[in-house]
């Protein structure tokens, strides 16, 4: 029918892996809460076995090429590569799930 769809499922599986989230429930319907991300300076530290830096790198890649539903929320997460708080990986989670359930929509 002259169409086609832009996804990049490959490179969604691999930043699901790459945080452990590959079996993550797909339990979100928004990439981002309705609250913007704060810096959090007395919060609790990032404690996840993932990188955060790394993520974020993969996940702004995504959000440039294929998946702009979760600029808005990369960005609010980027914001804090440099020092990362527990709430910022949250955050991150809640974009890795949503990406899970929709990883096979594209543009």
């Amino acid at each position: 029918d002259d169409t086609f769809y832009l996804t990049q499922t490959g490179l969604i599986n691999k930043v699901l892996a790459t945080a452990g989230m590959e079996n993550s429930k797909a339990t979100v319907k928004t990439p981002a809460a309705t609250t913007p991300l704060g810096l959090n300076i007395e919060g609790d530290p990032f404690t996840e076995s993932f990188e955060y830096p790394v993520v974020i790198g993969m996940l702004l890649y995504l959000s440039q090429n294929s998946c702009p539903d979760i600029a808005y929320a990369v960005h609010q997460c980027a914001r804090f590569t440099h020092v990362p708080k527990h709430s910022h990986a949250v955050a991150v989670k809640r974009i890795l799930r949503y990406l899970n359930s929709t990883k096979d929509k594209g543009m």
